[in-house]
């Protein structure tokens, strides 16, 4: 299905959505948890060093999308963000 959206100079624009991971394919939550320790264990030891992960890579996103000169990229990429792909 395409979407339709328009910019300021009145151009339609066409873009198809992100596709979805068909619910077979995603992985169980506790299947998780080894990729989630880790990470959090990783956080917390650069934490302890003065380093905000999190922060920094919500940082890194934020520079990226404000280099997108497209809309079409730029929505695509808020998509990402919002479905936590880069969050």
């Amino acid at each position: 299905m395409l979407r339709l959206s328009t910019v300021d100079s009145g151009a339609i624009i066409r873009s198809r959505p992100l596709v979805t991971m068909p619910q077979a394919d995603k992985p169980k939550i506790e299947d998780l948890a080894p990729g989630l320790a880790f990470w959090n264990a990783y956080r917390e030891a650069r934490f302890a060093k003065g380093t905000d992960v999190a922060k920094e890579y919500a940082n890194w996103t934020d520079e990226l999308a404000q280099g997108l000169t497209s809309p079409g990229a730029k929505g695509e990429f808020a998509e990402l963000c919002e479905s936590s792909w880069l969050q």
